[in-house]
């Protein structure tokens, strides 16, 4: 039979325990941009595979949001990649972000990603997703930076890549989401939602069966940096990018 003391000591480490697992779930999620995003920390998963290190992600003293690749002797390839995405479905309209890094210089094996996507219960993989990446994709030279539409249903993928390059660190991207219809741009500087200036790259996709082609329910906002195939960065250098301002309008 337990005494009060031994049940008052397994009460105790119970509440320990839960205060524990309490910390870390909380370790997990930010408050950015007036959403909660949940901080990806897991091994050996895709894209890629890659380890994904819920350290990578921040928000710093001014409220930008930082994602790493950095070095880590316990990681297959030697690197640990990051990616948040927010708890809730976000809908049509205009999401823009505010980014801060040699996007155009990437070393080839790293990718940034911006883009909404669908859970399983949305669809298969290969569907449901709206992706600007910018990234060589390995190569030495070509395009660096796409949009990619990932169909509702059906198997047509609409893509359009181009290249360009930057004359400081701050670009503005943004894509706007409707039921016929999804528009991309790239632009230099930190740009106003509701303008077009110094336009690097556009992309206006309207295909012939929107309801088919253009996902046409709400999903998850999801930002990952990571490494293509796995590939350590060719240059041995960690990476990072500061997104000043997310903006979903």
């Amino acid at each position: 039979m337990k005494t009060n003391k031994t049940k008052f000591l397994t009460v105790l480490s119970i509440a320990i325990c839960v205060l524990a697992v309490s910390q870390s779930a909380q370790a997990q999620t930010i408050t950015w941009q007036g959403h909660t995003w949940n901080i990806r920390s897991d091994t050996g998963s895709g894209p890629g595979p890659n380890n994904w290190n819920s350290k990578n992600v921040f928000v710093d003293a001014n409220g930008s949001l930082h994602l790493l690749i950095t070095a880590d002797t316990n990681s297959p390839n030697g690197y640990d990649c990051a990616e948040l995405y927010t708890t809730d479905n976000l809908g049509f309209g205009t999401y823009q972000w505010q980014i801060e890094a040699r996007i155009d210089t990437f070393d080839p094996w790293v990718v940034l990603g911006l883009f909404p996507y669908g859970p399983p219960a949305l669809g298969p993989d290969g569907s449901n997703e709206i992706d600007i990446e910018y990234s060589k994709w390995g190569a030495s030279s070509g395009n660096n930076g796409g949009f990619t539409i990932y169909p509702n249903s059906g198997t047509k993928v609409g893509t359009q890549g181009f290249t360009f390059g930057l004359n400081g660190t701050y670009t503005t991207s943004r894509f706007t989401w409707g039921a016929s219809g999804i528009q991309f741009w790239l632009m230099g500087g930190f740009q106003p939602v509701g303008t077009t200036q110094n336009v690097m790259a556009s992309w206006n996709y309207t295909p012939t069966t929107p309801p088919t082609n253009i996902p046409q329910r709400a999903m998850p906002l999801h930002m990952n940096l990571w490494l293509d195939k796995g590939h350590a960065p060719s240059n041995g250098q960690p990476i990072e990018v500061i997104i000043h301002a997310f903006t979903k309008a």
